[in-house]
């Protein structure tokens, strides 16, 4: 009887370890694959939420993006937008007007970030939704620090780096592609007279996959160019 149970539990951890390896593979798989898009249109919806001494306040943020490799990005929130085309960039204020700049470093396509992530990524596991695959994994400090980077607000300028505890769902169609990230992190902010808890979520979803065209106004397009 003893040894049926040990053979049944190695068993059992040979097949939950061939999952957990398979289920890590096909993640990679999907981040390989999204970090060579052509093209997309995303959406990112980022909720700050914080609680002191009792009191409670929350911000909402949301920003569209529309990428092309090779011709540019467009970041918009509400009614600001922003082109970058190589170290180049244009931005619209409210009033429409265009005002040409350089391309900051926190202008990067949402896709970059899934460059390397894979290898920040632990207890990664599946489950089937539909016809999607929802990855459920842990990211270490620096991939959840990747992924709460770029064109947006960072949770990592207020303080609370280093104790991040974050968890990551990754979902993936049944064309292998990743459609939608939602990241949750949470972390305390100390300071001499008080502790602030912090929690931000970010989703993150993609659409029109390599069938996406950036589309350029002629004003922007002009300053862009330098009149050529």
């Amino acid at each position: 009887m003893i040894k049926l149970l040990v053979r049944g539990s190695l068993v059992t951890l040979i097949v939950s370890v061939s999952v957990a390896a398979q289920d890590a593979a096909g993640l990679r798989e999907a981040l390989d694959r999204a970090a060579r898009w052509e093209s997309y249109q995303a959406t990112l919806e980022e909720i700050v939420e914080e609680e002191s001494d009792g009191q409670g306040q929350s911000s909402t943020d949301r920003f569209e993006f529309v990428f092309e490799r090779d011709k540019g990005l467009s970041v918009k929130q509400g009614r600001k937008l922003k082109i970058s085309v190589g170290a180049k960039s244009v931005s619209q204020n409210r009033d429409g007007a265009w005002k040409l700049g350089k391309a900051g470093s926190g202008d990067k396509a949402p896709h970059l970030v899934f460059e390397g992530l894979g290898s920040t990524l632990a207890d990664i596991s599946s489950a089937r939704e539909d016809k999607n695959t929802v990855y459920t994994a842990t990211p270490d400090l620096t991939g959840a620090t990747a992924l709460l980077a770029g064109n947006f607000k960072d949770v990592t300028s207020k303080g609370v780096e280093p104790e991040l505890k974050c968890s990551a769902k990754i979902t993936v169609d049944g064309d292998g592609a990743i459609i939608k990230v939602v990241l949750t992190c949470s972390a305390v902010r100390k300071s001499k007279s008080s502790e602030t808890s912090v929690r931000v979520t970010r989703t993150l979803a993609f659409s029109n996959l390599n069938a996406t065209k950036l589309q350029i106004p002629e004003e922007a397009n002009h300053l862009l160019t330098g009149g050529q």
